[in-house]
């Protein structure tokens, strides 16, 4: 956004557009004014009626990945993002739409015909998939046009949080058909949106966007990860970081390698902390993606390689901070299974 009216694309392909009543808010970094919030009731975001030849080719494949903070409560039905608009705004022109319900988790809906009588839906088997209020989830779709099997069902792959959901067909009616259906709709956020750019009706999705990609193929789960894990782009041209023995450290690069940590997707409730230096009285903190301490490790003497316990932390976002006595390190993302 440069300001309270346009979307602006960041890739070189002019998918530029506006919203309509959208605000600008923090990012799940925490950082202001970088992503737009929606209020549920009346904003929303319509891009441009583009990409059809992505989204309508014999065996089409792509990949839709955003990351969404949900508001104080989920909507019934409403769409994250979606090529579709309906009766609701007398057109017809259903492609397809990624959504979240307070009841069915995070679905994918695609037609092969504009009219909802061919049609798949694809829900993922837990409701409770991100649901948690005022929290930042990574939402990413992929599609595979070229795959029938399960009634069409396996043509939609779910991901939350870096992790493949199980799935199931909810709605199969009429015919699967060879493509998706091609349109003039609008692409829409956070509600259908028709071809002139207006909201149909009232299913506005409440919470904030960020980060919204769409890839013409469909994502490894190595890329995936890597979107999830993705760290925030660290200011550190006022930061001089001299480590005992070493120089003073002015650059992203170098900041972000002072320390490694792995496995950075933890699971069994420990991870390693690695340095080529020694530090003595190195502190490591582990921060909630809402910005709240919830553990604290000190180590006295750092001699390069150092296992840090989790404890009984909830799955989830988390960020490490590691300070040394002349100050802070580096900044890490971490997950928790």
């Amino acid at each position: 956004m440069n300001n309270q009216y346009d979307l602006i694309d960041e890739s070189t392909t002019g998918q530029d557009g506006y919203i309509n009543g959208g605000l600008f808010t923090a990012d799940r970094f925490g950082t202001e004014d970088k992503a737009v919030l929606f209020d549920g009731s009346f904003s929303y975001g319509a891009l441009q009626d583009s990409l059809n030849h992505v989204f309508t080719q014999q065996d089409a494949t792509f990949s839709i990945s955003l990351w969404h903070k949900t508001g104080d409560a989920l909507p019934n039905l409403s769409p994250l993002i979606c090529k579709y608009a309906h009766t609701g705004c007398g057109q017809v022109e259903r492609q397809w739409a990624l959504l979240i319900a307070a009841n069915e988790g995070i679905r994918f809906y695609f037609a092969s015909t504009p009219d909802n009588v061919n049609y798949r839906s694809v829900s993922t088997l837990s409701d409770s998939v991100a649901n948690e209020p005022q929290t930042w989830y990574h939402i990413v779709a992929t599609y595979d046009g070229s795959l029938d099997s399960n009634d069409g069902a396996d043509r939609v792959k779910l991901y939350v949080d870096n992790v493949l959901q199980e799935d199931t067909l909810n709605f199969a009616e009429g015919m699967l058909g060879d493509t998706i259906n091609g349109g003039a709709a609008r692409i829409g956020l956070m509600d259908y949106v028709d071809t002139e750019g207006a909201a149909c009706g009232q299913y506005h999705a409440p919470g904030a966007l960020d980060d919204i990609r769409i890839y013409d193929r469909l994502l490894l789960e190595s890329e995936i990860e890597l979107l999830f894990l993705e760290e925030e782009t660290i200011d550190t041209t006022d930061t001089v970081v001299t480590p005992p023995g070493g120089t003073g450290i002015y650059d992203q690069q170098s900041f972000d390698a002072s320390f490694s940590i792995y496995p950075t997707a933890v699971n069994n409730g420990e991870f390693n902390l690695t340095s080529s230096q020694v530090y003595n009285d190195l502190t490591v903190e582990i921060v909630s993606i809402q910005g709240v301490l919830v553990q604290r490790i000190s180590i006295p003497q750092f001699n390069g390689q150092e296992i840090i316990h989790t404890g009984e932390l909830s799955a989830g976002n988390y960020i490490v901070t590691i300070k040394a006595e002349s100050g802070l390190q580096s900044i890490k993302r971490l997950v928790i299974h």
